[in-house]
C-alpha cells in the first residue's frame, strides 16, 4: 500500500510501498524498520526506523502518520507514484528519452570524416 513517509515535524519526504501487515505492525508496536531499496541494488541495503505518530483533531478523529528521523536515507528510496502522478511521470520519462536520443544523434561522430 502506498504510504507517505514524513519527517518528525510532518513534512512529507517520499511515498513508499508498505505492505498492510508492516503498517499494522508499526501501528501496534509504535515503530519498526523498513529496508531502503534504491535504484542501485545493494548487497546489504540499509534500514530506517519508522514510527507511527498519532494526532487527534478537534472532531476527536485520530490521524496516523509514518515518521522517520532518517530523512536523508529516506530521500534515496525509489518513490512509488500516487495514482494521479503516474501519467505525468510517464510523460516526463518519454520527453527525457526523446532528449537523450536527440543528444546521442547530435553528438554521434560522423563516420564520413
Amino acid at each position: 500500500m502506498n504510504t507517505v513517509l514524513y519527517t518528525p515535524d510532518l513534512e512529507p519526504i517520499t511515498v513508499v510501498d508498505l505492505p498492510v501487515w508492516i503498517q499494522e505492525s508499526i501501528e501496534k508496536k509504535g515503530s519498526g524498520y523498513i529496508l531502503v531499496t534504491t535504484k542501485a541494488n545493494q548487497e546489504d541495503p540499509p534500514m530506517i526506523m519508522v514510527r507511527c505518530k498519532r494526532l487527534q483533531d478537534e472532531n476527536q478523529v485520530i490521524h496516523k502518520f509514518f515518521v522517520t528521523t532518517g530523512e536523508e536515507l529516506a530521500l534515496t528510496i525509489m518513490p512509488k507514484w500516487l495514482p494521479g502522478q503516474v501519467q505525468i511521470y510517464n510523460g516526463l520519462m518519454q520527453v527525457i528519452e526523446k532528449q537523450r536520443a536527440t543528444i546521442k544523434r547530435l553528438t554521434k561522430p560522423n563516420s564520413a570524416e
